[in-house]
């Protein structure tokens, strides 16, 4: 009944498993009568709205491939792409973050998975390294 929803950050407070329940129930209760606009800092968000794109996407090459994404996710969730956009806010510049394919291709709040693990890599291999030298 509602022509706009806006969610704040839906993820506070919970773990990546109910940010992405969240997510989906969320994506479910929309339909074409209502635009969601929804910001986040989370890239389990980010990541689980991709998947609901691809769902979209591989859900619509033939019978067999709907038939078998149907069997993960409900279509009431499927995304479709060409419906959606992302942007990334830094500074008050906004910059589009959705790739060719239609889903986000760039996801800069998740880097720093990319450097934790790098750093817990080095600490590993100085780790291995040095362990027998006592």
């Amino acid at each position: 009944k509602h022509s706009s929803i806006i969610i704040e950050e839906a993820e506070q407070n919970l773990f990546p498993k109910a940010q992405k329940e969240t997510v989906e129930y969320i994506v479910e209760q929309i339909s074409d009568e209502n635009n969601l606009f929804m910001m986040t800092h989370s890239p389990y968000v980010l990541s689980t709205l991709n998947i609901l794109m691809m769902a979209y996407k591989a859900g619509n090459i033939n019978e067999v491939s709907k038939e078998k994404v149907a069997e993960l996710f409900n279509e009431k969730q499927w995304i479709n792409p060409n419906d959606f956009s992302a942007y990334y806010l830094e500074d008050g510049i906004t910059r589009d973050i959705k790739g060719r394919t239609g889903l986000i291709s760039e996801n800069e709040i998740d880097e720093i998975s990319d450097n934790i693990q790098e750093d817990f890599e080095e600490l590993l291999d100085i780790y291995r390294e040095h362990k027998n030298d006592k």
